[in-house]
């Protein structure tokens, strides 16, 4: 069985990094994403692969462009998208 990857935004805040361990401890690839790049090395120890970005700015695609993601969890805010649009991933 292949593994399956899940991206999570948010993942070293007080709910995001709760459910990023809880995908790890399940057995997923898991990949965080996070606004601020010195907090890549704490994730990169709990296993989860460091993403720098943030949803309202795309470029952050690049470092994954190789990764098909089987789910994708938000728990960020984005104020300036209209409700029920959390993310829009263009391939």
């Amino acid at each position: 069985m292949n593994q399956k990857n899940v991206l999570v935004t948010g993942a070293n805040g007080y709910i995001g990094n709760a459910v990023a361990k809880a995908f790890s401890r399940a057995g997923w690839k898991v990949y965080g994403l996070i606004r601020r790049p010195e907090l890549a090395q704490e994730l990169a120890r709990q296993e989860i692969f460091p993403v720098v970005g943030s949803p309202e700015n795309l470029t952050f695609m690049a470092q994954i462009s190789d990764v098909a993601f089987d789910v994708i969890v938000s728990n960020t805010e984005i104020s300036m998208t209209p409700p029920g649009i959390l993310l829009k991933f263009v391939p």
